[in-house]
């Protein structure tokens, strides 16, 4: 069952959306239009589950082309959500554009719950009927106030009467929720620079995969930083459930106007990185890497993600030969050395090209973070490559000694090398083991990390 929290600008509905979901999802500021994508949160309450979404504002007028394709999505929502919370700001009088907003939806013949927001105390409880509001067509209002949760539960028990009516009206049960279906879940998070086509690329995956369902096109523009806020889109393969996080375009601190809703939108994009199991790292194939594509990469490496390099827009790409690939390949290689381990893909979201391969290529590198080496391997692995090259120390007088090499973790791989008490290990023996590991057992697409400790 969907609902739908609708109104004008700044009454408060994300600030209601995140209040009824537990968690700060929808970015909530004084800034007119601050809302762009639709954030979606599965609700349950009192043994009933419905979505709900949070929609922009519906008077607002476009200024350009990411706000006109904003207000489309917002009433695409609409015309599907099974009840609508039509919010009303109780500290104002009615305006015209709350009138407009009311006669457009009752001609919908969806349920409506009429809410007054911001009813703070009791004097404000006392003047609602000297406000008007029944002049809208609508009765029984219900009334809160968002920010303090005050009359919050009262209008979930509202909500959750009506989708019970609903429900026996229709005649159909409850949607089931994919996770119900016990399919391992992985969590992909899309993370990039503004403009390299991760919206794009998520929208060619919602539309090249048969078994995704009520699934809504992200906003894609030309405009840089159209994406304000992750948003999230599910594909169910035959093994999995995969979560894609689509996130702001991250671009150098020095270009981002701190007094703007860009800096909260990066901020959430790193934390979403910081859950993320695997990151696609998309780039612009058509332009030259840059110093804050490298730093990106240095960001999810540091997070230990497992990590899929997109490099997007090979359609802009003139005059490729049969080598160009191959030769791009190698330059990414080369100009991202740190993540070399990393499987690279050229894709064009426009035409299509490879998208559904970053299907089985996050399903390749799950299974490689999970991988687990026996200790039997791991003692002749370790006991050959000492052999044919001598641990180094970092400082001090005595040659290292390895008495133990084991992998601790499976997912993401962690593995600890065990030297005498006194000793140390040079970082650059550390790091021909993980390349030597790397060459015998893959770990495509996975961070790896070896931690030195001395025996006690």
């Amino acid at each position: 069952m969907r609902v739908a929290i609708i109104g004008r600008t700044n009454v408060g509905k994300s600030t209601l959306f995140n209040k009824i979901s537990g968690h700060k999802q929808a970015m909530v500021s004084d800034i007119n239009g601050t809302t762009r994508d639709i954030n979606k949160s599965i609700i349950e309450w009192r043994k009933i589950d419905f979505s709900l979404y949070d929609t922009a504002g519906l008077d607002n007028k476009p200024r350009d082309a990411i706000e006109k394709e904003v207000i489309k999505q917002s009433e695409i929502n609409i015309t599907k959500a099974d009840l609508l919370i039509f919010l009303l700001d109780g500290k104002e009088e009615i305006l015209q554009q709350d009138k407009q907003i009311a006669q457009k939806i009752r001609k919908l013949k969806i349920p409506i719950i009429l809410t007054i927001n911001k009813i703070d105390n009791q004097n404000l409880r006392d003047k609602i009927s000297l406000l008007g509001f029944e002049k809208l067509g609508l009765k029984n209002p219900q009334l809160i106030s968002a920010l303090s949760g005050v009359g919050v539960g009262d209008l979930l028990d509202e909500i959750t009467k009506k989708l019970k009516k609903i429900k026996k009206e229709k005649k159909k049960k409850l949607n089931k929720k994919r996770i119900k279906k016990n399919l391992p879940e992985i969590n992909v998070a899309i993370i990039g620079k503004p403009n390299v086509g991760k919206s794009s690329i998520l929208n060619a995956l919602i539309k090249r995969k048969v078994n995704i369902k009520n699934q809504e096109n992200i906003i894609v523009t030309d405009i840089p930083h159209t994406t304000r806020e992750p948003q999230t889109r599910e594909i169910e393969t035959k093994n999995f459930l995969i979560h894609f996080i689509d996130t702001a375009g991250i671009r150098k601190k020095a270009k981002i106007d701190r007094k703007t809703l860009e800096l909260l939108s990066v901020r959430k994009s790193i934390e979403t990185l910081n859950k993320t199991d695997i990151a696609l790292f998309v780039i612009d194939s058509s332009a030259p890497i840059t110093n804050q594509d490298k730093k990106l990469a240095r960001l999810i490496q540091k997070n230990k993600n497992g990590l899929i390099i997109i490099a997007n827009k090979w359609d802009l790409i003139k005059n490729k030969t049969t080598k160009s690939g191959d030769a791009y390949i190698h330059f990414i290689e080369k100009s991202l050395y740190h993540i070399r381990w990393s499987p690279i893909i050229l894709t064009s979201a426009i035409e299509g090209r490879n998208i559904i391969k970053i299907i089985d290529l996050i399903e390749e590198v799950n299974k490689e973070q999970h991988k687990t080496i026996s200790q039997e391997e791991l003692d002749n692995f370790i006991k050959i490559i000492a052999k044919d090259h001598y641990p180094i120390k970092a400082k001090g007088y005595m040659r290292p000694h390895i008495y133990n090499f084991e992998q601790s973790k499976a997912y993401f791989p962690k593995f600890v090398i065990t030297i005498g008490r006194l000793e140390t290990l040079h970082f650059s023996y550390v790091r021909f083991i993980e390349n030597r590991l790397r060459e015998k057992y893959g770990f495509k697409g996975t961070a790896i990390k070896i931690i030195v400790k001395n025996r006690k």
